[in-house]
């Protein structure tokens, strides 16, 4: 994982779990069977990072719930989505990769491969820049 990802998880019940498997991982190296882990909670809400997060995960069995937008932090439900998105896309798209620069500029953290330049740029101007030249990234991208 990286430092974006294990960031979301700082106040969530996983983040001791993963850190384990994470050092299981380097520990072992390629010996390392991801078959052996087994990640037990007692109070499954808890693993979801967000009120939004675990609202969407049980929509289905709860229809007459709702979600107080005025709760919603946004840029928390975006990084989250973007997180999982990259979980289980081999690229990422240029939207997913501005957002996540975006963000780590503005959380002050690091980004995956791939985000590296763009994270650059966005950390040398002030935020209200920052917009126009992710703008400007996800164009130039589309172009090649």
């Amino acid at each position: 994982m990286t430092k974006v990802q294990l960031k979301l998880i700082d106040n969530s019940s996983l983040k001791g779990a993963f850190e384990k498997i994470i050092q299981c991982e380097q520990e072992q190296g390629n010996e390392f069977d991801p078959s052996h882990v087994h990640i037990r909670m007692k109070n499954e809400e808890r693993a979801w990072p967000s009120r939004a997060a675990n609202f969407l995960k049980h929509a289905d069995k709860v229809p007459d719930d709702y979600l107080n937008v005025d709760s919603l932090r946004n840029e928390t439900v975006l990084i989250g989505a973007c997180t999982a998105y990259l979980q289980i896309m081999p690229m990422p798209s240029p939207e997913v990769i501005a957002f996540c620069a975006f963000w780590a500029a503005k959380n002050d953290t690091d980004v995956g491969d791939g985000a590296e330049e763009i994270l650059l740029k966005l950390k040398s101007v002030e935020e209200s820049a920052r917009y126009e030249l992710c703008a400007n990234f996800i164009r130039d991208t589309d172009k090649k």
